[in-house]
């Protein structure tokens, strides 16, 4: 593991920088770990490059993020307008191959950083790790914050640390995961469909797809509780007027989403059983739906509701299935090549490290 590139993606973000770039500078890191802060500017009308330049700058000595790296900033431009461009020229512009992805209002925890790169090096099969989230509101958060705070990327993300692949996605903020990885996920040949966040417009699921095709290449999700942000959340963004909003985002993507579920779930059951699963899937989607524990049922359900709306036919959603199939081919490929076993897989890792 060479070092660790934090990308921080901002559109119009002069107002937020000032507490989120705090939390940068204060990371704890030993000496020996190279980080680089890429600010990636996307498409921002105000200061946001000038402020973030100078903010940093005032710190009074090297933070403790970069002591005797350079340099401590690099501005970079994504005029596309979506967090999902955004995150896209970031990697493209990463030196090194841990990538933290930072949102202009997540405050992390001094040891973030650290807890990151040492859970990482232990584990070379982990391909993403989350980590909790706790809201910090403009104002009081409304009465039913609690009850939608997973929309907002707060809480725990599994009820415990470890490996939680079955839950299939984490949060961008906070994201953790690694440049290698997110060259494959990311490839152009094969374009991510959903592109996240927009003014104006709360599309949701970009992370959720980023998770599933790192998912597709034969890596698992892990939640840390260890990683803990603080997710500061603007007036206008608590308002039963942006909540609906998020919620449709939200429900646009979950045909998308149920694709990426399908071909998940689909390597986990015998080819010979296909067959089987299509004719009867309506019979076993009630049975799995009454008998299995909570937990597995939402992968397991998903696949046959592909099936059910008829995904595998020629349709509204048939280009992006396709998309997606293409993809899923790729990933095979690489997939068959990382798992023969653990040590083949490690020293792969290693090498392109």
């Amino acid at each position: 593991m060479n070092g660790i590139s934090i990308i921080l993606c901002c559109h119009n973000s002069a107002a937020r920088l000032p507490d989120t770039l705090k939390h940068l500078a204060n990371q704890i890191l030993p000496e020996n770990v190279p980080v680089e802060l890429i600010l990636v500017n996307n498409s921002s009308t105000d200061d946001t490059a000038s402020i973030a330049e100078t903010l940093w700058a005032s710190y009074s000595s090297p933070p403790k993020l970069l002591t005797s790296y350079t340099p401590i900033l690099r501005v970079i431009e994504e005029p596309r307008p979506g967090v999902l461009y955004a995150r896209q020229r970031g990697v493209e512009a990463a030196h090194y191959e841990l990538i933290v992805f930072c949102d202009d209002d997540n405050w992390l925890a001094k040891d973030y950083l650290l807890n990151a790169w040492n859970r990482m090096i232990e584990n070379p099969r982990i391909g993403a790790i989350g980590g909790k989230g706790i809201a910090v509101g403009e104002i009081e958060l409304p009465y039913w914050f609690e009850a939608n705070k997973t929309g907002f990327a707060c809480g725990e993300q599994w009820p415990k640390t470890g490996i939680c692949t079955d839950r299939m996605y984490l949060w961008g903020a906070g994201l953790v995961t690694r440049k290698s990885i997110l060259t494959k996920v990311l490839n152009p040949q094969y374009p991510m469909l959903l592109t996240g966040h927009k003014e104006g417009f709360a599309q949701a699921g970009d992370d959720m797809e980023i998770c599933k095709r790192i998912i597709l290449l034969g890596y698992d999700l892990y939640y840390d509780s260890s990683l803990v942000y603080q997710h500061f959340i603007p007036a206008n963004r608590l308002t039963p007027e942006y909540l609906r909003s998020q919620n449709q985002g939200v429900l646009q993507a979950i045909p998308i989403q149920r694709f990426y579920s399908y071909f998940i779930t689909k390597q986990k059951v015998l080819s010979a059983l296909l067959p089987f699963v299509v004719i009867w899937h309506t019979y076993l989607y009630l049975l799995l739906k009454l008998g299995f524990p909570v937990g597995k049922r939402k992968p397991i359900i998903n696949f046959f509701k592909v099936y059910s709306e008829g995904i595998r036919k020629k349709g509204r959603y048939h280009k992006e299935h396709n998309q997606i199939k293409a993809f899923v081919h790729q990933a095979q490929i690489t997939k068959t090549r990382l798992s023969t076993d653990d040590t083949d897989f490690t020293d792969y890792l290693q090498s392109h490290l």
